[in-house]
């Protein structure tokens, strides 16, 4: 439980420092991909690459996504031995009616990789598994996400 909190505390953290004055795209206009759709969560599976397993991201759309319109992404990570699920409940990012900057945003849930111990885990941690490259794939994933959903 207190894991769980920390966790919720620096989701909330997070948001609150995100700039208040950003400024979002202007959208791209592009389709989405037929898997996705506003207001639903999504799993991306990021293929395995360079001896890398294949990864997982939950991607979830707020309800009044318009490709037309910039959205702000938001990144929510859980911790040792937790998944996606657990932290997209979490963090409740997905909820209805979430609002940065008065538009709906893109929240993603990456899924961490078996540790040593049996447990999903962050590379650089004491008890993730060896060379296992988080950078890697979030940086695959990131390219997926600007590419199909954002420009």
């Amino acid at each position: 439980m207190q894991q769980e909190l920390l966790l919720y505390s620096w989701s909330i953290f997070a948001l609150m420092v995100l700039p208040t004055e950003s400024a979002l795209s202007s959208g791209c206009g592009k389709s989405l991909p037929s898997d996705f759709s506003a207001g639903q969560t999504t799993l991306v599976e990021v293929p395995a690459t360079n001896d890398q397993p294949i990864r997982y991201y939950s991607v979830h759309l707020s309800a009044n996504f318009k490709n037309d319109r910039g959205h702000a992404i938001v990144f929510s990570f859980h911790g040792r031995g937790g998944d996606m699920s657990t932290q997209e409940d979490l963090s409740e990012l997905s909820e209805k009616g979430l609002l940065i900057n008065s538009a709906g945003i893109i929240a993603v849930y990456p899924e961490g990789g078996i540790g040593a111990d049996e447990k999903t885990a962050w590379q650089g941690a004491p008890y993730s598994a060896p060379g296992v490259d988080d950078v890697s794939s979030f940086q695959f994933f990131v390219t997926f996400i600007d590419n199909e959903l954002i420009t």
